[in-house]
């Protein structure tokens, strides 16, 4: 059985759609070539507190997280200490979707759910939580190069950038290209183990949130240079 929401959005859009394509589910007539409009800031925030229904019977956690996407825009990530393959069932009632997450998350042993301005981080308990910590460090240290002059940092080096990958792409490749794109040099990036991950594309971000998220995966911090465009790898402090 396929993971479903209900609840008005989803009446509205099945009316929309089943005529035209004879589904029940608006994920199953989306062209490809339609890209889902991802939510952040107060928008990803209204959205989590919709009251929806969420039902699944044995559904792997990769497409559940993907359904939840293209119904409604909020990006879920899965850390890569979970199986994309674990068989997830929930039958939620018609709650908050920040509950349908949570609920998500205590289907999966040892899990918990981290809500970010742009994205939702499902991991290790002990470990994703970290992040909100990592995020303002990352901040904090930024908010310090904005106040350098331009000639000793790059603007782009504190600017947004727009990450995507494919699938099968190494997260030290990841890393790598967007520190070049916003000409910053890294160390140390043979901190990262070898791992292969899913396809993505995430909303605007700076290279250091994008590190935060790629380094808490691997128990790993940014840290930001006091003058100039590096960015060293290192252990989480414990």
């Amino acid at each position: 059985m396929l993971p479903s929401e209900s609840g008005c959005l989803r009446r509205w859009l099945t009316g929309l759609v089943a005529g035209i394509c004879g589904c029940g589910l608006a994920v199953g007539c989306l062209r490809a070539d339609e890209p889902v409009r991802l939510l952040t800031g107060s928008a990803l925030q209204k959205a989590l507190q919709s009251s929806v229904s969420w039902s699944a019977d044995n559904v792997p956690l990769r497409s559940q997280l993907e359904s939840l996407r293209q119904q409604t825009g909020i990006l879920v990530l899965r850390d890569r200490r979970l199986d994309p393959r674990f068989p997830v069932s929930v039958d939620t009632g018609f709650v908050p979707r920040a509950v349908v997450l949570q609920q998500l998350a205590e289907a999966i042993p040892q899990c918990h759910s981290v809500v970010t301005d742009s994205y939702v981080l499902l991991g290790p308990a002990d470990r994703v939580g970290r992040l909100p910590v990592l995020l303002k460090l990352a901040s904090e240290q930024l908010n310090s190069w904005k106040k350098l002059p331009s000639n000793r940092l790059p603007r782009k080096a504190f600017g947004n950038i727009l990450p995507a990958w494919s699938a099968g792409t190494e997260p030290r490749e990841i890393l790598e290209r967007a520190a070049a794109e916003c000409g910053i040099e890294l160390e140390n990036p043979e901190l990262l183990s070898h791992d292969v991950w899913d396809a993505v594309s995430l909303p605007r971000m700076t290279f250091a949130e994008l590190a935060c998220l790629v380094l808490v995966q691997f128990d790993l911090q940014p840290e930001l240079a006091a003058d100039t465009a590096v960015v060293r790898l290192r252990p989480i402090d414990p």
